[in-house]
């Protein structure tokens, strides 16, 4: 018989074991958890304290004229970087950096504020070390935690041709830029991305991809030797780009604008190809390589000259009497009057009590539309825009695309402005204006502004008896395999103008150039057809602009030009000359080149007719 106190026993035993049963099982469910079915988590957890992923961008595409000639390189050079968490850690860093690199400790501190994008995100602090500062900073890598010393591709720029409103810059993206992109997996914060100009509206095709390497850090943040099984991602080169600038006529035509502030564009109009644009001054690319300098940045953004500002896409101005085109092609169109209409030119035009003056106090005497036209009589176009109104010259100057943007391949371009009879009602009031606004708009004044690029774009429609062609930089981008891939962009044909019409104003402006009282006779160039308008724009800020609009037929081959020097005075005087050397420069390069083949790659006549 058992005993009642050994049943007590009996229970209690198997009570125990019992607990101390679960226990085990659950300790061997936790391991089995930790150990096998979450390793991959906590090992990933793990790697993530120990290796550090070091990413390398890949070269951007290279940028090439369409003779073959680099315009974009790139080249690599040392670059320092810093963790800002890590370097907050361990203070004193900043104190033997400033030693290694010649910088104050202040400078160390902006540089690491201003670049700040999140506490791990490495910020670029200097470039372009030399080999005893490397070889320091290699000496004494266990000592500075935190620091990121990587040999990256930077921009390079071989060409004389400046280039710099055309080509752009980099810059480390940002939050907002990266949310407005919604392009996270490809970009992260203090990367570097097409900013400006064709770096940015290429920025898909010459964008490299990033490679990475692995590296172990200890518990301080300092790297303490490759990760041995993990292999790297060698980065991936971005793709060729291949422009329609000539680099030589380019770098040419900046020459003439040395001392001066102004724009010029030269383009096909058979197929938009855009062969030189300046704007002036210009800035110098290089300064944007890597990471810009404060100071460098401050000081652009200071100068007076404005060299940041593109004059010729996004600068607007009057159009001064190139416009007086637009109100000869209404007045013909509308048979308002016949191209043989004459009046008289004592030298000014009095409209009730007011006086318009023309641009030759002693007048031009008797003038009909090509002699108008011929010596850019203000007086002759004073009657004749009383005669055709608003409303047509607005609709005339619309039918060739004015206060509309040419749709350039450049991320910024103004539109500039069209006054019609309900933005003057809504500008002045109903009564508020007079045909005394009209006068002159006619000859340019007033509030109508156009862009250089808009004024070359309608050189070119005239040129072409009505083809609109986009204007464009891009031709076409390398593909992986080494082909060529051509843009294609779009045109149309004017059809409201009659080709009378062109044929009339084509003469007339031969005239402007190779007639005896021409005031564009500066622009004249041996064995080419050279057509062309004057303008000189008023400037309540100070000395007129001098504008001239040109087109150059040389073996078959048609340009059209637009050249503006702000302040520059009298368009037959500074801007027809400049016009006429980028003309006779065209010709020689023509005709120097009638023997030389283009490289391989642009074997596939791209680039031609």
């Amino acid at each position: 018989m058992i005993s009642r106190d050994n049943n007590i026993s009996r229970g209690r035993y198997f009570t125990v074991f019992g607990v101390i049963i679960t226990f085990f099982i659950i300790l061997v469910l936790r391991f089995y958890t930790l150990q096998i079915y979450q390793h991959q988590k906590y090992v990933s957890q793990a790697d993530a304290n120990r290796i550090r992923e070091v990413s390398h961008p890949g070269p951007r595409g290279l940028i090439l004229d369409r003779m073959g000639n680099l315009l974009v390189d790139n080249r690599f050079t040392y670059m320092l970087s810093a963790i800002p968490w890590e370097i907050r850690q361990s203070p004193e860093t900043l104190d033997s950096l400033s030693m290694f690199l010649d910088m104050s400790r202040d400078d160390l501190n902006t540089q690491l504020q201003e670049g700040h994008r999140g506490a791990f995100i490495p910020v670029r602090l200097t470039s372009g070390l030399t080999f005893p500062t490397i070889s320091r900073l290699e000496e004494h890598r266990l000592d500075l935690p935190g620091v990121l010393l990587s040999n990256d591709p930077i921009r390079y720029y071989p060409s004389d041709a400046a280039l710099s409103h055309v080509l752009g810059y980099l810059r480390e993206i940002d939050q907002r830029e990266l949310q407005q992109l919604r392009r996270s997996r490809q970009y992260q914060l203090g990367d570097l991305i097409g900013w400006s100009g064709l770096e940015r509206e290429y920025e898909d095709v010459l964008r490299g991809k990033k490679g990475y390497r692995y590296v172990q850090v200890n518990a301080t943040g300092q790297e303490i030797g490759p990760v041995p099984d993990r292999e790297p991602i060698r980065p991936k080169p971005g793709h060729n780009l291949y422009l329609s600038l000539d680099a030589e006529l380019q770098t040419y035509a900046e020459s003439l604008f040395d001392t001066l502030r102004g724009a010029a564009v030269m383009l096909n109009p058979r197929n938009g190809e855009i062969h030189t644009f300046v704007s002036s001054p210009a800035y110098n690319l290089s300064l944007f390589s890597g990471a810009i300098k404060t100071d460098d940045w401050h000081s652009l953004q200071s100068d007076t000259t404005r060299p940041l500002f593109n004059r010729g896409a996004v600068g607007t101005y009057p159009a001064g009497s190139t416009f007086k085109i637009i109100t000869a092609i209404a007045a013909l169109e509308e048979e308002i009057v016949s191209p043989t209409w004459s009046i008289n030119c004592p030298g000014y035009y009095r409209l009730g009590r007011r006086v318009f003056k023309c641009w030759k106090p002693a007048g031009h005497g008797r003038v009909d539309m090509e002699k108008a036209i011929e010596q850019s009589c203000n007086v002759y176009f004073y009657q004749l825009i009383r005669k055709v109104g608003i409303d047509l010259w607005a609709k005339y100057a619309r039918i060739f695309e004015f206060g509309t943007k040419t749709g350039i391949d450049l991320p910024e371009e103004s539109r500039g402005l069209l006054p019609d009879r309900a933005w003057m009602d809504k500008r002045y009031g109903e009564n508020g204006w007079s045909e005394g606004h009209l006068l002159n708009m006619t000859v340019g004044q007033g509030n109508i502004l156009v862009t250089p690029l808009q004024m070359a774009y309608f050189a070119g429609i005239l040129a072409t008896a009505g083809l609109s062609k986009t204007p464009h930089f891009g031709v076409a981008w390398e593909t992986d395999a080494g082909h060529l891939e051509k843009y294609d962009y779009p045109e149309h044909q004017i059809t409201e103008i009659d080709s009378s019409t062109y044929k009339f104003i084509m003469e007339w402006m031969y005239r402007v150039v190779n007639g005896e009282h021409g005031t564009g006779r500066a622009a004249r160039t041996p064995s080419a057809l050279v057509f062309g308008k004057t303008g000189t724009a008023q400037n309540p800020h100070g000395e007129s602009h001098a504008w001239f609009i040109g087109i150059i037929k040389y073996e078959e081959e048609v340009r059209a030009l637009s050249v503006l020097v702000e302040n520059g005075g009298s368009g037959g005087a500074i801007a027809a000359p400049i016009a006429g050397k980028i003309f006779r420069k065209y010709v020689a390069l023509k005709n120097a080149r009638k023997n030389t083949t283009v490289p391989t790659m642009l074997s596939e006549n791209f680039f031609n007719e």
